[in-house]
């Protein structure tokens, strides 16, 4: 069980998450671990691409969803692109009954038109979400017929330092946990791997000692079959006339 997540910043409030693997309880958290910061970011309009994405279940249609209904809180929402038929008819049937149902587009490109975006603009390279850092201006040799002049001290950090910092942190978090859970799946895979094979290692006893079984019940068969003929001829020289 596999799932890549591949983030490409679109603009402040559109943003396009590439799938590709397995999407399930086993992943899901991999999503999820994605898509919670940015329900609160300014982010509006998420489009997940899923023509990679070889299997989803109801649990990641239920991710999807709980995203879906906190994005169109703040007056946006979720849409799915390039999805499969079973995927289309799998949103189909749990949204059906929702007031706010995920829109599910054909094309990539529709679902940006959509949103808002020119789909012939290319897209810069998908990567993961990382809050974007301010630049520090270069600081600037000094003359040495310059005396240093007195500077007074920064003023304290304004209240959007306060939420950029806070906002990186929980993005932080964020990865930091997606790795614990990929690390927790891959170790969850490899137990199942383990397990399998010695459920193949037992019953390829089961089938070689069937087998014995078998042979040995054939040869009983055969013995009693030439018993049965001695006695037979056993009989008849004792009753010869």
């Amino acid at each position: 069980m596999f799932l890549s997540v591949r983030l490409t910043t679109v603009s402040a409030t559109v943003v396009v998450i590439h799938l590709t693997g397995e999407l399930d309880s086993t992943t899901a958290p991999v999503l999820a671990a994605t898509l919670e910061p940015l329900t609160e970011s300014p982010v509006e309009q998420v489009i997940v691409a899923a023509g990679d994405l070889w299997f989803c279940d109801l649990t990641g249609i239920d991710e999807l969803a709980a995203t879906h209904r906190a994005l169109h809180a703040k007056g946006g929402g979720l849409a799915v692109a390039e999805a499969g038929a079973s995927l289309c008819r799998l949103i189909e049937l749990v949204t059906e009954h929702s007031r706010a149902p995920m829109r599910v587009y054909a094309t990539l490109d529709e679902a940006l038109t959509e949103a808002g975006v020119h789909p012939e603009d290319p897209l810069p390279p998908a990567r993961r979400h990382l809050p974007r850092l301010r630049r520090l201006p270069r600081a600037q040799p000094a003359r040495a017929d310059r005396r240093p002049r007195w500077r007074p001290d920064p003023a304290p950090p304004s209240a959007t330092a306060a939420e950029s910092g806070t906002h990186l942190t929980r993005v932080c978090s964020a990865i930091a946990r997606a790795h614990a859970l990929r690390e927790q799946a891959a170790t969850q895979v490899e137990a199942l791997k383990q397990r399998t094979h010695r459920y193949n290692q037992v019953w390829l006893t089961m089938l070689e000692t069937r087998a014995r079984c078998l042979a040995a019940v054939t040869t009983m068969r055969a013995n009693r079959a030439r018993a049965a003929l001695t006695l037979s001829a056993n009989a008849g020289r004792g009753n010869p006339g």
